[in-house]
């Protein structure tokens, strides 16, 4: 583990027990504990789990690295109360108050990262491309596109991500782990645009309008492989001679014709 993470997590792990102390007053228990779990972590995580730990607790700290300042006194849900002493790092008792949806936050640069909810406010834009993001840490993960770092590995195969939630749903392909359900029938899914696309199929909702003819889909993908049938494009070339397809399934036919392979009609058993 690195020096300057190491800090960092200690510093973020101190909090934490700081804020645990003043309100259960359990000093020494957390104290100890705070040397158990770490030690846990390291003992119950193989190497590259751990390293996924690491680069999470990273991405995390960095989130929220981002100068804020703003006028606190309007936002305060209780500023008549007098404190009788003074809270290191939380107050218990003037939360601050959103005045658009009534949610409280602890401290003003949680209530201004909030606030670009309503405002629609992206003050972080890429350099690469139009995108722009309301955190600062949004726009890191985002630029890993760019530059192709891929930090996260998974532990079952050799690919690598970008970020965190990509490595979350990629693993669910080897788990089998289908945690989004349809609320109409009783199939479930792995991601949570494939629960999307398959609810539009019990709305008859079609999207996806063709440019070149009145045809609409209910998904962008089905969409691509009909524009082909006016583009002409053909990107599935076969390696055995010059045909080339515009679906990879009419690709795998014609290479049975090489192999001498044959499919057996339902008819003929």
């Amino acid at each position: 583990m690195s020096k300057g993470l190491q800090e960092s997590m200690d510093n973020t792990v101190g909090v934490k027990i700081k804020e645990e102390i003043e309100v259960f007053e359990e000093p020494l228990q957390i104290l100890e504990n705070k040397t158990i779990v770490k030690e846990d972590i390291e003992m119950n995580m193989c190497k590259q789990n751990m390293k996924n730990f690491e680069i999470k607790v990273k991405d995390e700290i960095e989130m929220y690295e981002e100068p804020i300042d703003i006028t606190i006194e309007s936002y305060c849900v209780n500023p008549q109360v007098t404190h009788t002493e003074k809270a290191a790092y939380r107050c218990f008792y003037c939360q601050i108050k959103c005045i658009h949806c009534g949610k409280t936050f602890s401290n003003k640069n949680a209530i201004k990262r909030h606030l670009r909810i309503h405002t629609g406010e992206k003050p972080y834009q890429c350099i690469h491309c139009e995108k722009t993001f309301s955190r600062n840490g949004y726009l890191k993960k985002h630029l890993r596109r760019h530059t192709g770092e891929k930090s996260y590995q998974c532990t079952h195969c050799d690919k690598a991500f970008s970020n965190n939630s990509d490595l979350k749903c990629h693993l669910r392909t080897h788990t089998g782990e289908k945690p989004f359900h349809c609320s109409l029938c009783d199939k479930a899914f792995s991601y949570k645009n494939s629960l999307k696309h398959h609810l539009m199929i019990h709305i008859g909702e079609k999207s996806y309008q063709c440019t070149h003819c009145e045809k609409s889909f209910t998904r962008n993908g089905i969409l691509k492989l009909h524009l082909r049938t006016h583009t002409g494009e053909k990107p599935f070339h076969c390696s055995l001679c010059d045909k080339a397809f515009s679906q990879k399934k009419s690709l795998k036919s014609h290479l049975t014709t090489h192999t001498g392979e044959k499919k057996i009609s339902m008819h003929t058993l």
